[in-house]
């Protein structure tokens, strides 16, 4: 960092974070068990870089094996971490091991210590509240999940913000079906099927849910055309005998398309807000332009008073995602994940997002991890890229030192309350 973005870090270290994504267990006693720090670091991102450098699956799995002595198991697949330490992922991992566990980096003279310290804090309930409040000063973080099935006091309300997933709703049934059932109406019947629906969204806030989410860029394009009552029924009707012999059935995308424009106009009545997966999608190999952030736009001109926080700033479809920002009073552009997956796209991101849009617009950092670790290391990197970004904007004159810190704490919190409305 030059001396500006230095100065700006340092002033902006400790400011407070509203975490707009994560996907952490709702409690600590929820973690998969047993579990060392291979599996805790080897389950979320780094490990599908290992992949994409040619480590060979069996070698992941033999790493994942708690059975086994944890150093005996790093020496092995240690060539292949040294090749990846340089990504965002590996990064991350050797920003948490200095700011939690006082260790230089992960590799074969740490790993050992670095463990012990790990499992002594795996049954201690606090520990999520440590690093969270203590460690990265997020006052909140929007975790995403079905969080009401585990029932009454699923989750610590003091760090946690809940959205429900509608993916259920298209593609999911066998997961959701215990859900709508409690509602009494004919689920066999598409106009039963819908009042489901429609009184579990309604319904959602009791839960304790704040808002929703939607992941199906996975497996299907984000453009969801209006389709007619008619044709959805005929395609529920002709689904549903599939479904009752195999819950994994496909579900018809015509289908998909209503029910999504059905759930869109009772959260726009709701006054809610919907988190949407834009660009590259996790894992190794997938179907890139299912993500393209400009196939909502249908949905942006269609429900003007639902609004719509969009995910990892669509990478690599930046700059369509920024125009969407500038041009759509009901779109946020969401930094989540992305300072992960490069820190400098996602600096460089930032600098333009600044020159295109109005800076209230943007939430600069989600963490987007299952563990709990390696938050720690992807916030300090957030900070590090919105110090740098904003002191481009200083050293070119568009704004000075304090201009640029009040923006900081925009990005990183008041934006994020002001805009998503959570709860604190």
């Amino acid at each position: 960092m030059n001396a500006t973005a230095s100065t700006l870090f340092d002033r902006i270290a400790q400011t407070p974070i509203l975490d707009t994504h994560e996907h952490l267990p709702l409690r600590p006693s929820l973690r998969p068990q047993p579990a060392d720090i291979l599996t805790e670091y080897l389950r979320h991102y780094f490990d599908k870089d290992l992949l994409s450098a040619g480590m060979p699956p069996a070698l992941l799995q033999a790493a994942l094996d708690t059975t086994r002595d944890v150093e005996e198991r790093f020496s092995q697949i240690e060539p292949w971490w040294e090749i990846c330490r340089t990504t965002g992922y590996g990064r991350s991992l050797d920003e948490t091991a200095r700011g939690l566990y006082g260790e230089k980096r992960v590799d074969r003279q740490t790993i050992g210590r670095i463990n012990a310290a790990f499992q002594r804090n795996l049954d201690n309930p606090d520990y999520f509240r440590h690093v969270l409040k203590d460690c990265c000063h997020i006052e909140r973080s929007i975790n995403d999940g079905f969080a009401h099935m585990y029932g009454s006091g699923w989750s610590d309300d003091t760090l946690f913000a809940q959205v429900l997933r509608l993916d259920g709703y298209l593609s999911e049934w066998d997961f959701i079906w215990d859900s709508l059932v409690h509602y009494g109406t004919d689920l066999m019947t598409f106009d039963g099927f819908l009042a489901a629906v429609r009184a579990d969204l309604t319904a959602s806030p009791s839960y304790g849910y704040q808002g929703y989410k939607l992941g199906v860029a996975y497996s299907r394009p984000l453009r969801f055309e209006q389709v007619r009552y008619e044709d959805a029924a005929a395609d529920f009707k002709e689904t549903m005998p599939r479904f009752l012999q195999n819950p994994k059935a496909p579900i018809p995308l015509r289908l998909q398309d209503y029910i999504l424009h059905f759930c869109l106009g009772i959260l726009e009545e709701m006054g809610a807000f919907l988190q949407i997966h834009t660009g590259f999608q996790e894992g190794n190999g997938n179907y890139l332009p299912y993500t393209d952030p400009l196939q909502l736009t249908n949905l942006l001109l269609k429900y003007p008073g639902l609004r719509f926080d969009l995910f990892h700033i669509g990478y690599p479809y930046v700059g369509q995602m920024g125009i969407l920002g500038k041009q759509f009073p009901n779109v946020t552009v969401d930094f989540a994940w992305m300072n992960i997956v490069s820190p400098l796209a996602a600096e460089n991101a930032l600098a333009e997002y600044l020159d295109v849009m109005p800076r209230n617009k943007i939430f600069a950092f989600g963490g987007d991890y299952i563990p709990i670790d390696p938050i720690y290391g992807h916030q300090m990197m957030a900070r590090r890229m919105v110090a740098r970004a904003l002191a481009r904007k200083v050293d070119e004159g568009a704004m000075d030192l304090e201009e640029a810190e009040r923006t900081a704490g925009m990005l990183l919190y008041n934006n994020v309350l002001d805009k998503l409305r959570i709860k604190l």
